[in-house]
C-alpha cells in the first residue's frame, strides 16, 4: 500500500519469496527490471530463503554482448565467465531500477551467464512464452551452488 492508501499488486502471492531476515522478494518484478539491462536478453531469479540470498541466471543479448566486447577489446570466447560482464550488468540493473524497485531487494549474490536463450524448442519456455523457472534453475543448479559458495567466502 502506498502513501495514498492504494494497494499495488506486484505479483501473485504464490510467487513471492520471503528471506530469512523477513524481507520479501518479488521474482517476476525483479526479472523484468533485470531484463531492461542492455546486455540482458532473459533472466530468472533464484531465491534461497534458507540462505537469505538471491541469485540469477542471465541469458546475454548476443548482439549487445558482441558490441560490448568490441568496445572493450574482449573476446567472445568464454564471455560467460567474465566478471567484468557481471559488473556491467549489475551497473545497468541499478540504472534501470527506479527508487521503488530498489525496495524490492535485488541484491544478487550469484550470477550465472549464458549465451543460450530459453526457447519453446529447448523446453525452457511454454507455448505461451512463459519461463519454466524450475527447469531453468535445475539446469544451472550446480553452477549456482558453486557461485553461492564462492560469494559467501568473499
Amino acid at each position: 500500500m502506498d502513501e495514498y492508501g492504494k494497494l499495488h499488486v506486484l505479483e501473485r502471492i504464490s510467487a513471492v519469496r520471503c528471506l530469512r531476515d523477513g524481507s520479501m522478494v518479488f521474482p517476476g518484478k525483479l526479472e523484468t527490471i533485470v531484463e531492461q539491462a542492455e546486455l540482458v536478453y532473459q533472466a530468472v531469479l533464484d531465491v534461497r530463503p534458507d540462505k537469505n540470498v538471491v541469485g540469477m541466471v542471465v541469458v546475454l543479448d548476443s548482439i549487445a554482448i558482441r558490441r560490448y566486447c568490441a568496445e572493450k577489446g574482449m573476446k567472445m570466447n568464454g564471455i560467460e565467465s567474465e566478471s567484468k560482464v557481471c559488473d556491467e550488468i549489475l551497473c545497468q540493473i541499478s540504472i534501470a531500477a527506479s527508487t521503488d524497485a530498489k525496495k524490492l531487494n535485488l541484491h544478487p549474490r550469484a550470477m550465472i551467464l549464458t549465451l543460450k536463450p530459453w526457447t519453446v524448442e529447448n523446453g525452457l519456455l511454454t507455448g505461451s512464452q512463459k519461463k519454466r523457472t524450475k527447469l531453468i534453475l535445475g539446469q544451472f543448479e550446480k553452477e549456482l551452488g558453486k557461485a553461492y559458495e564462492l560469494a559467501t567466502k568473499l
